[in-house]
């Protein structure tokens, strides 16, 4: 599959789950108690509740979309890991973080909330690079050892 045609699938299927997590955010929100959610605040004035809920399912997308195409980066052979997982963080952080202060989830000043926020992506960012990262490592083993059974003429 060529470069172009990796992407535009890739960010189909991000854009789909990143929806698909905002729809599963959402309705831990719907059942929140209190009157400090979003939904709740949007569902009073009736007029502005169908644009909040499109506003946050497109976010979702929108930052699915950056993680997941933005991982094409890795299927450019000639450059490097930290070339690739340094341009994938930054573009989607960047995606992140513009539609955060898009829709109010970040504020213009440094806030324990903003830094918890941009912290909890970090590391989700983080861990599903490095679960991406052991398995390629694991594959790459496979691939040597029967490499290795191949040139000493041993069956697989």
């Amino acid at each position: 599959m060529s470069l172009k045609n990796s992407f535009i699938f890739k960010a189909a299927v991000g854009f789909s789950l990143g929806v698909l997590m905002s729809i599963l955010i959402s309705m831990g929100y719907l059942v929140q108690e209190g009157n400090n959610s979003l939904y709740q605040i949007a569902l009073a004035g009736r007029e502005r509740a169908l644009t909040s809920i499109l506003l946050e399912l497109l976010s979702g997308g929108l930052i699915g979309m950056a993680g997941y195409a933005g991982s094409v980066v890795y299927e450019i052979e000639r450059w490097g890991t930290l070339r690739c997982m340094t341009v994938h963080f930054t573009s989607t952080m960047l995606v992140y973080i513009m539609l955060g202060f898009l829709n109010g989830w970040l504020t213009p000043e440094l806030s324990v909330a903003n830094l918890v926020q941009v912290g909890i992506t970090v590391s989700i960012f983080v861990v599903i690079w490095l679960i991406q990262y052991f398995l390629y490592k694991k594959e790459v083993a496979d691939l040597n050892r029967s490499v290795a059974l191949l040139k000493n003429g041993e069956q697989m």
